[in-house]
């Protein structure tokens, strides 16, 4: 027996950082899905065994330490389930700023609920595992704020056009928010102002407001990704921003039609690394 999962990346339309409590910092960001998904297919085995298979964009970690197998270890312990293989089709780029490992863990429980028939909550392994796992669970439009486990969903009808281009450079969020701390630097927050012009469908004004705080701590760990950014803008794109972490980055656009003319001019230049995108707008309801 079998079964399918596909969880959409994100991309952080603003991110504000708001100080350090404990060993986290507290943020505030305006996030969205995107549609770019990794598929996460799941086997039950008769054994206690769990076996990953990555085709897609490679994951170098150890297999233990991959955080889809980490899901299915948790999951397996707490339901006292038979084990899986887990094959994951990784079209989310790895360490990218896209939350691509939290997709995959919330793939393995939804997968493992239906696998083993299991009627539980699995918010808390996902909380455990990574702190916008628990976002990743319903995705959408929200604001996520603390250390991104307290999600305050929005719902916006609005598709907003995109291109992505990822780096062959990774950052993990732990280095990033290292770097952030050494150099030191206090940005105004936003992400309030961005939500209002989001929800009345202001493309062009939340554009104008969008800031990362991690962008320049990003920058500095994969320089290379300036480049891409500087291209963006040069096509067009009325804002580019690193996501999350980074270093992947990503350009709005105010319509289809000039997201797809600059595509065009950009996907031979990087190749698979441009990647055309919409936020996954909620869908209007019959009243």
């Amino acid at each position: 027996m079998l079964v399918r999962e596909k969880v959409p990346a994100k991309v952080n339309l603003t991110l504000d950082v708001l100080g350090i409590e404990g060993n986290y910092h507290n943020i505030k960001s305006l996030v969205a899905s995107i549609n770019v998904y990794d598929t996460v297919t799941l086997i039950k085995r008769a054994d206690k065994r769990i076996t990953l298979k990555v085709i897609g964009f490679p994951i170098k970690c150890p297999v233990q330490e991959n955080n889809a197998v980490k899901a299915a270890v948790a999951f397996m312990k707490k339901f006292q389930t038979r084990g899986v293989s887990i094959i994951i089709n990784k079209k989310i780029p790895v360490a990218g700023g896209l939350g691509g490992s939290s997709a995959d863990v919330v793939a393995v429980l939804k997968g493992m609920k239906k696998l083993f028939d299991v009627d539980a909550d699995v918010m808390p392994i996902a909380n455990e595992l990574g702190s916008d796992c628990g976002y990743m669970m319903n995705g959408g439009y929200a604001v996520i704020s603390g250390r991104g486990t307290e999600v305050d969903r929005k719902f916006v009808e609005k598709s907003i056009p995109l291109i992505l281009i990822s780096s062959p450079e990774n950052v993990t969020a732990k280095n990033c928010y290292g770097t952030y701390d050494k150099l030191g630097k206090v940005y105004p927050a936003c992400t309030d102002e961005a939500e209002k012009l989001l929800v009345k469908g202001n493309i062009k004004g939340l554009a104008e407001l969008m800031k990362n705080d991690l962008e320049e701590a990003s920058f500095n760990l994969a320089p290379n990704a300036k480049f891409p950014k500087e291209v963006l803008e040069f096509v067009g794109a009325e804002k580019v921003l690193v996501s999350g972490s980074g270093p992947t980055v990503y350009g709005v656009f105010a319509t289809q039609s000039a997201r797809d003319a600059a595509f065009r001019k950009l996907s031979p230049l990087f190749g698979e690394r441009a990647i055309k995108a919409n936020t996954i707008a909620d869908q209007p309801i019959n009243k």
